[in-house]
């Protein structure tokens, strides 16, 4: 049975899915911000991820990642609590794990990532009011959290501290390639796999628009999508002169469905 973070009635959609499956496995969707801003309605509050989690019996979790960061101690919760569960735990970077959704990446026994996809370190950042003893303040409690972030990201790469900290401070993007070589992911997952996964994982959602699963679904298996009715021919008066070719009407809200639901991304 599906547990989600609805108990906020007036959210208008879900920051995070958790899926439990019928083969002892669970699966987290994580495509959001971290950390839930009431202001604007969206994110991930740690509080309610790590209550559901709690209750997975589950010896398998999947973890897939699509999220640009936010909140550190958010993410450090979600972080701490996925690496100290009992199951074995696989990560899957869909799009990008920026920031602090890179933390909670490192969290996997095992990280994949799509050919496609990012991973993005840089400094914590903050902001304070006062004087400039606030501001020296603030300074060193940023460098502090920055070092437990080094420390997070070196246990887990096998990289010197000293080189995080130089990506940290240039903000360094990884491709896949440079991701695996440099140990923030395992493996290279291509995208006839991360297709199945999606697919599989759509069947136990609900409000899924059904030409968009009846496409993930066809990719995914390597077969043909589902025929459609061919769209009439438009009489000679209704053609538009010069009007270029293109896909239908039905096609091209196919796939602005498909782009709001599986990319839902964006770079500070």
């Amino acid at each position: 049975m599906p547990t989600m973070n609805d108990r906020r009635a007036p959210r208008s959609r879900l920051a995070y899915r958790i899926v439990n499956q019928a083969d002892d496995r669970a699966e987290i969707l994580i495509y959001d911000e971290i950390g839930y801003d009431p202001f604007f309605d969206v994110g991930i509050a740690a509080e309610d991820l790590v209550r559901d989690l709690s209750e997975i019996e589950a010896s398998q979790i999947d973890v897939r990642i699509n999220s640009i960061g936010g909140v550190v101690f958010e993410g450090v919760a979600i972080y701490n609590a996925l690496a100290r569960h009992p199951a074995h735990v696989d990560v899957y970077i869909d799009g990008i794990a920026a920031s602090i959704a890179s933390v909670i990446a490192m969290a996997g026994d095992r990280i994949h990532i799509a050919a496609n996809a990012h991973v993005m370190i840089h400094n914590p950042h903050g902001v304070v009011w006062g004087e400039a003893a606030d501001m020296r303040k603030m300074a060193d409690t940023l460098d502090k959290i920055r070092g437990s972030l080094v420390g997070t990201y070196a246990r887990r790469t096998g990289q010197p501290a000293e080189k995080i900290e130089a990506w940290m401070d240039a903000e360094t993007w990884f491709n896949a390639e440079e991701a695996v070589e440099f140990g923030f992911a395992d493996e290279i997952v291509e995208g006839g796999e991360i297709d199945a996964r999606i697919a599989a994982c759509l069947t136990s959602y609900r409000n899924v628009p059904p030409a968009l699963a009846a496409l993930i679904e066809a990719r995914a298996a390597d077969t043909p999508e589902p025929e459609r009715e061919p769209e009439p021919e438009p009489e000679p008066d209704q053609i538009e002169p010069n009007a270029p070719a293109g896909p239908g009407d039905e096609l091209i809200r196919l796939a602005a469905t498909v782009e709001r639901t599986l990319y839902m991304t964006a770079v500070l």
